[in-house]
Parts: structure tokens; C-alpha cells; sequence
């Protein structure tokens, strides 16, 4: 097998484009953009329009997008970029023998410490007071990398360990 690690320096449309990337690195992006992207999306949506129904009115709702919207979306963005940037982490720890639990770990905090801190970066340009939202955001962070690295992460790292390991 070669380690041919030295795209991961390329932003992937240009690394896909030159056919420098290996195709099981394709599909390890693949495989965290097939699981993280829908459960992370779902994730978003939830947050911001299941409180309305359990009020049945839709105020609340507009209240988290009228104050957080542009962070939300500046989240979303982030989320999908680290998505990329996740699965190639996956793939270089595998490759190079690291535990499943500690790549799970990994990719967990790469991709929450990414989209959690762009949503405050975001938050202090938007939000008047926004030094309040920083402890919610920082246990937001801790929560999500706690959780999803037992369930999410560690999906994707197996994943992406069966795509290496598979014999063509």
C-alpha cells in the first residue's frame, strides 16, 4: 500500500481534479461526508425548529435565527469543511496505526473545535453582549466532542478503517 500523503496539503477540488489523490482517500472523504453530513445537518436543524414545536409557535425559531443566523450558517459552511478536512485525519491515523478510539477522538475535536469556534467568531461579530454566549458555547463544544466521539466519530473511523482494509 502507499502512503501517499503528501496531498493533504491540496484543497480537495484541486487535489481530485490532478488525480493526486489515492482513490481510497476518495472514499474515506466520501464515507465522512455520507454519515457526518446528514446527521450533523439534522443535528443544526433540530436545534433551531424543534423547540417550536413543542410551544407550537414559531417565535422561538425566529428569535435563534434572527440573533443566531448568520453564525448558524457561518456553522453549516465550517461543518462541511471539516467534514473534508476530518476524513483525511482519519485516513493519515489509520494508515499510520493509530486506535480507533483515539482517531474517533480525533476527528471528533478536529471537526468541533473548527465549526463551534467559527459560530463564536461569528456570534462576537453579530451579537451585541456576546462574551454571555461564550460559557454555552464552550460546553456546546465540549458536550458535542464528548458525544460524537463514541457514536458519529467512531462510526466514521471504522468506516474508513474497513474502506483502507479492503482488499480489491
Amino acid at each position: 500500500m502507499v502512503n501517499n500523503l503528501a496531498p493533504f496539503a491540496k484543497p480537495p477540488f484541486i487535489a481530485i481534479f490532478n488525480g493526486v489523490m489515492s482513490n481510497k482517500l476518495q472514499q474515506s472523504i466520501l464515507a465522512s461526508y455520507l454519515i457526518g453530513a446528514p446527521i450533523g445537518l439534522f443535528g443544526v436543524f433540530a436545534i433551531v425548529f424543534v423547540p417550536s414545536f413543542f410551544f407550537s409557535d414559531g417565535l422561538l425559531s425566529m428569535v435563534i435565527l434572527g440573533t443566531f443566523g448568520i453564525s448558524i450558517i457561518g456553522l453549516i459552511v465550517a461543518f462541511l469543511f471539516s467534514l473534508w478536512l476530518g476524513g483525511r485525519l482519519v485516513y493519515k491515523d489509520i494508515l499510520n496505526g493509530k486506535p480507533l478510539l483515539l482517531t474517533s477522538l480525533r476527528y471528533s475535536a478536529l471537526v468541533n473545535l473548527i465549526i463551534w469556534s467559527v459560530f463564536y467568531l461569528l456570534v462576537v461579530f453579530t451579537v451585541e453582549d456576546s462574551a454571555l454566549y461564550f460559557p454555552a458555547t464552550a460546553l456546546a463544544c465540549l458536550f458535542c466532542i464528548a458525544f460524537t466521539t463514541f457514536t458519529v466519530g467512531l462510526w466514521i473511523s471504522y468506516e474508513i478503517k474497513r474502506i483502507i482494509y479492503k482488499s480489491e
